[in-house]
């Protein structure tokens, strides 16, 4: 097979759009542990927040595609070095649970589906509902 940089470049933000989503997920669990030191969780919020400023220092967000993976690299760059440093145990614990479906991460998503769940369906009408009743008048005038 014939390695060009155009491959090479295909199979890196290949990884990159399979690892950040599952490194968000594990740091955020992480950074509800409390056997996490407060300093590492500090400096990962920081960068997050400096991920999400308004007044990116790196690159203008104005320049279509570059400024936003910058922020992309440097989300990447936080959390690995969040959870590079953190214990093995516990990065190990954490992933187990993930992979259960059991971390915090799962019952937060959980929490949040129970509480918006009626609020969007009455944002946005049930939509069985909504069908039947929008028949029933195209009958009636018949």
């Amino acid at each position: 097979m014939i390695r060009t940089p155009m491959v090479g470049r295909l199979r890196w933000l290949k990884r990159l759009a399979l690892d950040l989503p599952r490194n968000l997920k594990l740091a955020y669990c992480l950074m509800f542990d409390e056997r996490v030191p407060t300093a590492q969780k500090a400096a990962l919020a920081g960068a997050l927040v400096l991920v999400a400023s308004p007044a990116t220092v790196l690159v203008p967000r104005k320049m279509p595609l570059i400024g936003e993976l910058d922020a992309v690299a440097l989300s990447v760059l936080a959390t690995q070095a969040f959870i590079s440093a953190v214990s093995e145990e516990i990065v190990a614990e954490h992933r187990m649970l993930i992979a259960q479906r059991r971390s915090r991460f799962d019952r937060d998503t959980e929490k949040l589906r129970d509480v918006l769940g009626p609020v969007v369906r009455r944002v946005t009408g049930d939509g069985t509902a909504a069908a039947t009743s929008a028949a029933a008048p195209a009958e009636v005038a018949m």
